[in-house]
């Protein structure tokens, strides 16, 4: 008879269960959970098991919503790229989206830990981004300074951002070795940071330009 049939009820998130429940709560769950053990271990040191019994998740769904754990990392660091993109955007010269995009890369240290442990294991870039989001970025406000003429006309964009990321990124992966075998490890880690990148922007600018 009509109206007897049972109704399906949609399944709901358990209370109080802790566990990630729906797409975007599961995937920021493994991307969260990715990071932090990729940048402890490195990539070829974590399971797709590993990493779901940290995010609290079946195993099958990361498969379902990456892929493959090499998708997985991929967007792991694509994610924090953008996230430190929205550090520097606004900024309203070179030398403060350096300034921020130095603080930034500082404050995502799994970014560059992960980086790191990737290259270190013998992965090329293929698998680390699709996407440089932040290296874009820093290219067009480099030429925007050479056309103002705040830097010399005869810099390529492209080395110098190549040697902003060398600079920033070899700066904190060695800065207790740069300090000790420079004789700043008794000085404040914040007050050298701000001193090193303002003496490593005066080579492309002019000491009087970096001045905030």
């Amino acid at each position: 008879m009509p109206g007897t049939g049972k109704i399906k009820k949609t399944p709901s998130r358990p209370r109080n269960s802790g566990r990630p429940f729906g797409r975007d709560d599961v995937v920021a769950a493994v991307i969260e959970a990715a990071g932090e053990l990729f940048s402890r271990r490195g990539f070829d040191g974590v399971s797709v098991r590993d990493i779901a019994k940290k995010a609290g998740v079946n195993h099958g769904l990361i498969h379902r919503h990456f892929g493959s754990k090499e998708n997985l990392r991929r967007q792991t660091l694509q994610r924090m790229a953008d996230a430190m993109l929205a550090d520097v955007r606004g900024a309203g010269s070179l030398q403060e989206i350096s300034r921020l995009a130095f603080q930034s890369l500082t404050k995502h240290e799994r970014f560059w830990r992960i980086l790191a442990r990737t290259i270190l294991d013998g992965h090329g870039t293929g698998d680390l981004h699709r996407r440089f989001p932040i290296a874009r970025h820093l290219t067009e406000q480099v030429k925007a300074a050479v056309k103002r003429g705040g830097l010399r006309g005869d810099l390529d964009p492209r080395m110098v951002v190549a040697a902003m990321f060398s600079f920033s990124c070899g700066f904190i992966m060695f800065e207790p070795f740069i300090l000790a075998a420079a004789g700043l490890d008794g000085v404040k880690p914040d007050k050298v940071r701000d001193a090193v990148l303002a003496a490593a922007m005066s080579l492309l600018t002019g000491p009087d330009d970096v001045k905030r």
